[in-house]
């Protein structure tokens, strides 16, 4: 703040009434000559003298008298009214210096409007086509110029593009969609957490690829890659019309998903809206719609990268001027001291308004900064090596509808570096967050920001993720935050859901939000309303304080620790780096609490110490009622106040106290609380504090002046500040009158704000994906061969291929007794292979299907996966589903194959409507398409329970009703009696499918998707594979446990460096293994390129169960080789050892050392 008050003193001194009359000045006018003095502000009566024409003539005059000496009291360059066009920055260095007392100053002379301008004018425009007209650019100076950017009456226009843009959409709409796209994620989250699959390729919907397109090459796709978060504009490679199929000339940041929100641009044929454009580069052709009649407005494109660029230089000060129309940043400071853009308009700017990038001192300060193709100002200063301060700052800017083009982390204020500065800025309608801060010891004060995050989610009205321990110092306070939203897919991870992907606002977004493992931080006096997912957000980080802030109508906090094994090590790898390359005593000094950060392996995962104190959480009866009414079921018809999630000894280093709370006696408070390993509890006020928390709190109103006017002053017998909290200044918050201000007062540009409280809720449906009507039996083709086999006496042998996490499978004993009474006379042979371990979902277990099933020539198949897939995303469960039956009849066309549909709670909602859930529509499809009978049990379960004869899951409600047959005790494992009923149910669909029937082989029909599972298998690992110390194991002798079910042989190794080597043909490929208390670290090389670490460590690692390593996902299709070496280094294990000390199974000696239990290689063979 000093340097910004002495460089503002000195500026003002210099324009003000008492300005020293020894300083330099020098004007620059329209009518203006460089071959004049340039010392009168303008010509003379005789024309002989005047101001300069030009800005570069002013600049040599200041080289000239500072060479001569006579700069010492500084320097003005005024501009006259007018515009100025620029073809190359104004670049400034050593040369044009002055210093912070002798700054040299570049203004406007007495408010007057000037016009800096990187854009040149196009003219001779003449009709195309319709209401299209074209510019011939040839001969001119724009022939060569590749511009991204057309500007009519000062507004930025559309490239052409599909779907139209909507301007009236709070969420840039409108949006394409992606189809499909191939490979298709696994279903099975614990297989892989990245989801990886295809980053260049998709498939588009048939509106989107016209036979008009041409140039393909010169066209882009606009796209959010599977998460919100992310934003790619990349170069079309190719397109195939007929298939709907579109590549990418380079990879996006996230593999493709389903539904990924996206559109094309820049194809002439796509020019069919008001305010469209496209520039034909090898014709040099401009093509523009005006919105309007040329005439009442000037075209206008860019043609220079930055306007001012200032690199190396003290003391020079912008002022008062109006800057656009360029193709970078408009103003630059690359290591300065000192320097300052102050009052100016900053518009129509390719990237950042303003850019600070190393120096001291340097500043934004009351500019009015919008229509941005990236963020309003971004400041990285100061020296992480030696936590030497930037002191750079930005301070009173009303920046607003930014990052045009770079679209997700270009904020309003992006702060990185040491000891920089946010502050009084008012921040609104920003595509994703408002402020964005990184590095050490920055300070983010009397900001207001608002109606941030329209078109993104998982992020914040501020945001900050370093992934780095020692980024930490920074202190937010005394902002105000308000309608920070959020818009997004519902799931990110499994996006479709019947047949469509839903996208809604509110969603995933926190008004602050310190993301894994940002640490260190003070959070301190700050307001947030209508903030309505949650107020403030501490993932994983520790030392942070959150104290003295007001949270009305959300959810107040939310903290927890996850278990990011690859994160941690990143995070921890910051230290070590300091600690073994030097560093290190200089973040000790100024950070002693990291010397405890690597002493205890337990401490990974962790959110503690911290503090949640002195806050004031405040509800109204009216107040957030979507967020209510989304999650009526889970916050049991009350307000959830906070949420922690963590291992039991942080929180038992999380400090909770001295808060004051309010609702009305009709909204009750709840508090969720989990503590890892042990379940999810909703607690109210009471069972709260029985935890140990908030022992000095209170439940009392804290007495706002006007909190319906947002008035959140406090009266002086607030209860709040017995409690210590201290009044937040916000007579002081935002921006404030100041002589270098732009405009005052200041007037909100239209916005999101004219929707008032508004929520969003949109839907891709996609085509073919409708749910399919529930039935309980189709019998379609029938089980033809085996009823044919059964009327001829011969023997038959049925598989039951099922998940094991609901039971699914559990019924075949008592079927199997059903079938041997029913046909006394054939031989059957039961096969019963299903998957445990916590494996949800069939994408693991579609490649053992020929090695635990198919192998056995079954006579029937019987497929039960469905209650098992419903955490995964439609589109894999259907790929899987087809895989499975071309896998079945190119082994044996002879062999039938039958679905049956088990039930979860949850489901009975999508019964309830007469559909199915999704996962049992993905099955149906695939069912109907090659002729697959289908028996569903968990119509039947639902109808029953809808009639009140069944009990779906033991809650204490039901168990206080009369007394039926409970499904499920817990909502996951199925009762005998649920056990018993689905046997009764396949019993009936099997006695009408078994009636009769002729043997007819199963041709395979043309797949319902190109991309399915069809080439999934499973491979031996062979001792050639091995290099090391390893151990052939026998599967029934792991612990205790026995995966003979699954393996023939194990191969087992506890020295560190023992490797795997393995060539396999296909382009996914992972490890089938037996996991659990001495499992390692892995890395991972493929075709030679390091592919990273893997670990597998859970809440429930403190037992060996089944699990899988990731090798490689999405490669080029062909040989590959892979190596898979265990490394020395054990992986955090806390969490499962608590779990084993809950268990009261906890054995030191389980938990030493590191280990690999390997089974099987999978592989998907093929394209």
């Amino acid at each position: 703040m000093r340097t910004r008050l002495l460089i503002a003193a000195s500026v003002l001194m210099l324009l003000g009434a008492g300005r020293i009359v020894s300083a330099a000045e020098l004007f620059v006018a329209p009518n203006g000559k460089d071959a004049w003095s340039g010392t009168l502000p303008a010509p003379d009566k005789d024309g002989r003298d005047g101001p300069f024409a030009t800005l570069l003539r002013a600049r040599d005059e200041l080289r000239r008298l500072k060479a001569a000496g006579k700069l010492g009291q500084g320097a003005v360059v005024h501009f006259r009214a007018g515009t100025y066009r620029l073809t190359a920055p104004l670049a400034l260095g050593p040369a044009d210096a002055g210093t912070p007392q002798a700054p040299i100053v570049w203004q406007a002379y007495e408010n007057e409007k000037v016009v800096l301008t990187g854009s040149l004018p196009v003219g001779g425009f003449k009709p195309f086509q319709g209401r299209i007209l074209v510019a011939d650019l040839k001969g001119t100076a724009l022939e060569k110029v590749v511009f991204r950017q057309l500007f009519f009456r000062g507004q930025r226009q559309v490239m052409a593009r599909y779907p139209n843009a909507d301007p009236a959409d709070p969420h840039f709409g409108q949006w394409a969609y992606v189809l499909a796209v191939d490979p298709a994620p696994p279903t099975n989250r614990s297989v892989s957490d990245n989801i990886p699959q295809a980053k260049d390729h998709f498939t588009a919907t048939a509106d989107v690829i016209k036979p008009s397109w041409e140039k393909i090459a010169r066209a882009e796709i606009a796209i959010h890659p599977a998460y919100g978060w992310a934003w790619n504009i990349v170069p079309l490679k190719s397109v195939d019309r007929q298939s709907g199929a579109i590549g990418l000339a380079h990879p996006v940041s996230y593999g493709l998903m389903i539904g990924d929100r996206y559109f094309v641009q820049n194809l002439l044929a796509e020019l069919d809206a008001p305010g469209e454009w496209y520039l034909d580069c090898d014709q040099a052709r401009l093509y523009f719609w005006p919105p309007a009649d040329l005439s009442s407005g000037e075209v206008s494109v860019p043609v220079t990268d930055s306007l001012v660029s200032v690199d190396g230089a003290a003391g020079v000060t912008l002022r008062g001027l109006t800057i656009e129309g360029c193709s970078g940043a408009a103003v630059t400071f690359k290591n300065c001291e000192g320097c300052l853009v102050a009052g100016c308009t900053i518009r129509n700017t390719g990237l950042w308004g303003v850019s600070i990038a190393g120096g001291h001192g340097t500043g934004a300060a009351g500019n009015d900064i919008f229509a941005t193709g990236a963020g309003g100002v971004n400041i990285n200063a100061g020296d992480r090596r030696t936590l030497t301060r930037g002191d750079c700052y930005a301070d009173n800017n009303y920046i607003h509808h930014i990052a045009a083009f770079q679209r997700t982390y270009n904020t309003g204020v992006n702060l990185s570096g040491v000891g920089n500065r946010a502050s009084h800025n008012l921040i609104h309608d920003c595509y994703h967050q408002g402020l964005l801060v990184g590095g050490n010891d920055h300070v983010v004060e009397y900001n207001v920001v608002h109606h941030t995050n329209l078109g993104s989610e998982d992020t914040g009205g501020l945001y900050m993720s370093s992934r780095d321990f020692t980024q930490r110092g920074t202190i937010i306070r005394h902002n105000v935050f308000h309608h920070v939203g959020g818009f997004g897919k519902a799931n990110s991870w499994n996006p479709v859901r019947n047949g469509q992907v839903e996208f809604h606002y509110p969603a995933f977004t926190w008004g602050i939000y310190l993301d894994a493992p940002e640490s260190g931080c003070t959070v301190f006096g700050n307001v947030l309303y209508s903030v309505p997912v949650c107020g403030l957000f501490n993932h994983e980080g520790r030392d942070n304080r959150w104290e003295n802030n007001i949270i009305v109508d959300a959810p107040a906090f939310q903290i927890s620790s996850g278990n990011y094994p690859d994160l941690d090590e990143l995070s921890y790898s910051y230290i070590r780096t300091l600690r073994d390359k030097g560093g290190y005593g200089t973040y000790l000094e100024h950070y002693p609490e990291l010397a405890t950060y690597t002493d205890d392996p337990a401490t990974h995962h962790t959110c503690a110490p911290g503090s949640f104190s002195r806050n004031i959480i405040y509800y109204t009866a009216g107040g957030a009622p979507m967020m209510r009414w989304r999650n009526k079921t889970a916050w049991q018809d009350g307000q959830l106040v906070w949420t922690f999630s963590g291992g039991k000894p942080a929180f038992a280093r999380f400090e909770f106290d001295n808060n004051c709370l309010y609702a009305p006696p009709e909204l009750p408070l709840k508090f969720s609380l989990t503590l890892r390993p042990d379940a999810a509890r909703l607690l109210d006020w009471h069972q709260w504090r029985a935890q140990g928390k908030d022992a000095h709190s209170l439940l009392a109103d804290p007495k706002f002046i006007d909190p319906a006017r947002h008035d959140y002053r406090l009266q002086p017998d607030s209860p709040a500040l017995k409690l210590g909290f201290q009044p937040i200044p916000l007579d002081k918050i935002g921006p404030y009158q100041d002589p270098l201000r732009a405009s005052w007062p200041i007037v909100e540009a239209p916005g999101a704000a004219a929707l008032g409280d508004f929520t969003t809720q949109r839907f891709f449906k996609l085509p073919g994906r409708d749910p399919v009507p529930a039935v309980e039996f189709q019998p379609r083709q029938g089980l033809g061969n085996v009823a044919a086999r059964l009327k001829a006496g011969q023997d038959v042998t049925v598989a039951v291929f099922a998940g094991g996490n609901h039971a699914q499978g559990l019924w075949m004993a008592a079927v199997g007794q059903w079938l041997r009474a029913r046909y006394p006379a054939v031989k059957w042979t039961i096969i019963h292979s299903p998957i445990d371990g916590g494996f949800r979902g069939s994408g693991l277990s579609v490649f053992r299907l020929g090695h635990d099933v198919l192998s056995h020539r079954p006579d029937l198949l019987i497929v039960d996966f469905a209650a098992d897939d419903f955490e995964s995303d439609e589109g894999s469960v259907q790929s899987n589903a087809e895989g499975m039956v071309r896998q079945a009849w190119k082994a044996n066309p002879n062999t039938d194959v039958l679905f049956v549909y088990a039930f979860r709670p949850e489901y009975e909602a999508d019964y309830a409507k007469g559909l199915c859930p999704s996962a049992v529509s993905a099955y149906q499809r695939v069912a109907a398409h090659y002729g697959v009978p289908a028996i569903n049990m968990g119509h039947r379960l639902a109808r029953l329970a809808r009639d009140g004869k069944w009990v779906v899951k033991a809650t204490a409600e039901a168990q206080a009703g009369p007394v039926l047959p409970v499904f499920s005790k817990d909502g996951v494992y199925v009762s005998p009696a649920g056990v018993e009923l689905y046997a009764a149910i396949i019993q009936d669909g099997l006695a009408s499918l078994l009636a009769e029937g002729s043997p007819l082989p199963h041709a395979l029909a043309k797949p319902l998707a190109v991309r399915n599972m069809e080439g999934a298998v499973q491979k031996p690992i062979t001792r050639e594979m091995l290099s090391g110390d390893w151990q052939e194991v026998a599967p029934a002798q792991v612990a205790g446990r026995s995966f003979s079910n699954h393996f023939e042989r194990l191969w087992a190794t506890r020295t560190p460096g023992a490797k795997l080597t393995f060539q396999f043909t296909g382009t996914r490929a992972w490890i089938f293994d037996v996991f659990g208390p001495g499992t390692g670290r892995v890395k991972v090389t493929v075709d030679g390129v390091d592919k990273g670490q893997r670990q597998q460590v859970d809440p429930w690692s403190y037992y060996y169960r089944l699990g899988s390593l990731e090798i490689a996902a999405n490669l080029p299709p062909g040989e590959h080789t892979a190596t898979l070496e265990l490394l020395p280094d054990p992986p955090d294990r806390s969490v499962p050892i608590e779990s084993a000390r809950k268990a009261k199974g906890y054995k030191p000696a389980d938990f030493e050392g590191v280990a690999l239990h390997l089974g099987a290689i999978c592989v998907l063979e093929g394209p």
